[in-house]
């Protein structure tokens, strides 16, 4: 029989037998119902304070939440949640029958509303802050860094090393400042936001630093430049520390008012759960009473009548007491207590439901592990199905899973490319870079298919070796997702289960292809730099040898004019001895034939004399003009040198700027290419030179070759004197009697020819002297011709240690 039919049947049996005491009856169970009454009421606005700390606590929790992804949701929800708390508070006043605790209830609700106010500035100051850093000081930070990197290329350019020492040392405080703004904006602590202000006291000491030890006109250009962006960069800055920290204190004053109202409502439960103890003895007292005021009033049936009623009173005693230890060990978190009361209509509903509670809390909770457990081993989207759950449950599971989502976010914003696999390498998780690189999402799928490296599928696979010594494993490969080449760094990390055994792996991928290409072409500038530098030596060489065969020239056509200089003493003896003779026949006439005879004879040799310095002058005349050609090829080779030195500084020009854009790694590079100039500069100094003294040759040659044309004229004309001579001489012979005509038209001529001699004589000296200079100018060539060659020597070498 339930409880409901006892109790029915007792009052029926009473009533029968005891009629007379039914007006007692009533009134004691008017009594008691008038304690359960308020034992309902005390129960409920325990339920609804307890509602309110809930609402409460939920409110501090998307606080925080917000200050960690500055997403509006969570203030929304935090709005909703006081405004829950509120109304549980107001009905909790509704219930509440003492006025001091409805006075506390309303100060509650007064914390409440005011947090409100603290929750809209919190967002508004925070929303601002990470605007401000978003479009402001992000982009001024990076405009710092290229306006450093162009300072720091004009210190290197103008050799201002103190200038550069500065510009590290700003750049080191400038890295420390933008860590501290960060953090602070991360986890508000003071101490970050107090050693910012400090670095940024320290910068504008550095900042007067740089502008005294600036030099030239790129350096102070490029000053102004980053003088202009700090000052913005620091506003902004200054500006965010100053919103965190109004946001700080009023997150600090929420959880004050939190903490308030958490000890506030512990305190009202503790004191609803006294009152009702308390209700239930005062209505449990009640029922006794009724009990022995039934049993004295009784006469025949009392006795019967009281058994009956304590066999009822005892059952729903021993029930309510179960059930009340029940509730208690579920409110203390023991899930697997058990309730053993076999009762069936409302109560054993009661009991039903009370037994549904720790199984739905149970399967909640293995629920949560399995999930927790999938996630760990890198199914980051792996969620808690809701549907299972109903009312609060659900909404608890929707927490959680917005706890998951709210890091699988951060996981998707991260631009480089995150991947899990299992230990059969399929992908386990993909977030939207590597979704972005792949194409799509390929879960569980191979990742050797997708990314295929060599590692892929062997014994080097990152992630099998994470797995395998159970600790990160980094390197450095090429992929090639969707068949295009992909320079990549990677990470691999083992993921473990909850106790611990390597279930799966994480790898973290970035793309490292454009500083790889720009490693090749430094590497190919170098190869073709060397290559150049060959070419010099190689002309240089070349020039080396025409110089060489020129002064042999030089040296030849010096030897061929000495000999022209003999002949023409020989010539000028010669003629003076025809003068002589011919004085020697306009005295004696009588011997004319024996001496005219001895004037043809010498008029003969000077007539050989001079042919063979014809011969000379000719043969010094092509040695001239191939002195000329020789000279003018020797110009042509210097402006090949020329050209060359000119495209070395240009590839030397083009290697310093890509190492000032490869920043500190091509430090180094950027030295070894200003060397490279420098030596082009010597080449192209050295080639202007050696084109100078080519010049110098190539004029004194063709003044050679004018003055060698005068003494071939010359010679010509004393040749056709000479043979005018032996004519005479013949036709003195012949004719005798004109003896002292012909004497002395042979006197006319042999003055004539002296006069021609000297002439001749001089423009020889000429030519010497001028030779002389030559074979100095091809000397000075040489030497230069050599230092072209040791210069391109040291351009190779210095090629050498580039690659």
């Amino acid at each position: 029989m339930t409880t409901k039919y006892k109790i029915i049947s007792g009052f029926v049996f009473i009533m029968l037998l005891l009629a007379a005491v039914s007006y007692l009856g009533y009134v004691k169970l008017h009594a008691a119902s008038t304690e359960f009454n308020l034992y309902r009421s005390e129960a409920r606005t325990a339920v609804f304070s307890n509602g309110a700390d809930a609402q409460a606590r939920n409110m501090r929790d998307r606080v925080s939440r917000f200050t960690q992804d500055l997403d509006a949701f969570h203030m929304d929800e935090a709005r909703v949640s006081v405004a829950s708390a509120l109304k549980y508070i107001a009905m909790a006043h509704d219930e509440e029958n003492n006025p001091v605790e409805q006075k506390n209830l309303d100060a509650q609700a007064e914390r409440l509303k005011k947090s409100l106010g603290l929750i809209d500035h919190i967002e508004k100051t925070l929303l601002e802050s990470n605007k401000i850093l978003r479009e402001r000081v992000t982009p001024d930070g990076n405009a710092i860094n290229e306006r450093l990197s162009a300072l720091s290329l004009a210190a290197r350019n103008a050799n201002n090393m103190h200038l550069a020492a500065l510009i590290d040392d700003f750049y080191s405080d400038y890295v420390t400042l933008r860590v501290q703004i960060m953090g602070y904006v991360s986890n508000y602590e003071e101490i970050r936001a107090e050693t910012a202000l400090k670095c940024m006291q320290t910068l504008d000491g550095l900042l007067i630093k740089l502008e005294e030890a600036l030099q030239d006109t790129a350096s102070r250009k490029a000053f102004v430049s980053l003088e202009q962006a700090f000052k913005s960069y620091k506003d902004g800055a200054s500006r965010v520390i100053s919103l965190c920290s109004e946001a700080s204190n009023n997150i600090e004053a929420i959880e004050s008012v939190g903490t308030e109202l958490a000890k506030t409502f512990d305190t009202y439960t503790t004191s609803t759960e006294e009152n009702m103890l308390k209700v239930g003895r005062a209505m449990l007292e009640s029922n006794a009473q009724a009990q022995r005021a039934t049993l004295y009033a009784s006469v025949g049936g009392i006795v019967l009548g009281i058994v009956f009623a304590l066999w009822i009173v005892i059952s729903i005693v021993r029930i309510l007491h179960q059930v009340s230890n029940f509730a208690v060990k579920i409110a203390q978190g023991d899930f697997s207590t058990d309730l053993k009361v076999k009762e069936g209509g409302e109560i054993g509903s009661l009991v039903q439901a009370m037994l549904s509670i720790p199984t739905m809390l149970n399967n909640l909770m293995e629920q949560s592990k399995n999930t927790a457990h999938r996630i760990a081993i890198g199914n980051f989207r792996e969620r808690i199905d809701q549907k299972k759950f109903q009312g609060g449950f659900a909404e608890l599971t929707g927490c959680i899973n917005n706890v998951a989502d709210a890091y699988t976010s951060v996981l998707d914003a991260v631009p480089s490319v995150l991947m899990t696999g299992d230990t059969e390498c399929s992908i386990r998780f993909l977030n939207k870079a590597g979704k972005t690189v792949l194409g799509g999402d390929f879960l569980n799928q191979g990742c050797g298919n997708l990314f295929k490296t060599k590692e892929c599928s062997t014994g080097d696979c990152f992630g099998k070796k994470a797995m395998m010594e159970n600790r990160p494993n980094t390197g450095e490969t090429t992929a090639y997702p969707g068949g295009k080449r992909m320079e990549i760094s990677m990470t691999a990390l083992p993921l473990c289960s909850l106790d611990g055994t390597p279930m799966g792996y994480m790898e973290m991928i970035n793309d490292i292809t454009e500083t790889k290409d720009s490693q090749t072409m430094l590497l190919q500038v170098a190869q073709e730099s060397t290559e150049i530098a060959e070419r010099v030596a190689s002309a240089s060489e070349e020039l080396s040898a025409q110089v060489e065969q020129v002064s042999r020239g030089a040296d030849m056509q010096r030897s061929r004019v000495e000999s022209t200089a003999t002949a023409m003493a020989e010539m000028n003896s010669t003629v003076m001895e025809v003068a002589r003779n011919a004085g020697y026949a306009a005295e004696q006439g009588e011997a004319t034939r024996s001496k005219a005879e001895s004037g043809a004879e010498l008029v003969n040799s000077v007539v050989t004399s001079i042919n063979g310095v014809n011969t000379v002058a000719l043969s010094l005349h092509e040695n001239m003009m191939e002195l000329g050609r020789q000279a003018e090829n020797i110009g042509g080779v210097m402006n090949v040198i020329s050209d060359i030195a000119d495209q070395t500084n240009l590839l030397a020009l083009n290697a310093a700027i890509e190492a000032a854009r490869a920043g500190e790694a091509g430090r180094g590079f950027a030295v070894v290419a200003d060397e490279v100039r420098k030596l082009a500069e010597s080449t192209m100094e050295a080639t202007r030179k050696v084109g100078e003294n080519i010049q110098a040759i190539q004029h004194a040659a063709r003044t050679n070759i004018e003055e060698v044309n005068n003494a071939v004229n010359s010679i010509g004309e004393a040749t056709g004197l000479s043979n005018a001579s032996g004519q005479a001489l013949q036709e003195i012979v012949t004719l005798a009697a004109s003896n002292s005509a012909v004497v002395t038209n042979i006197a006319t001529a042999a003055e004539e020819q002296s006069a021609t001699s000297e002439e001749i004589n001089h423009a020889v000296e000429e030519v010497s002297r001028i030779v002389s200079e030559t074979a100095e100018g091809m000397v000075q060539a040489s030497s230069a011709v050599q230092d072209l060659a040791l210069t391109a020597q040291q351009l190779k070498q210095v090629m050498a240690r580039l690659r």
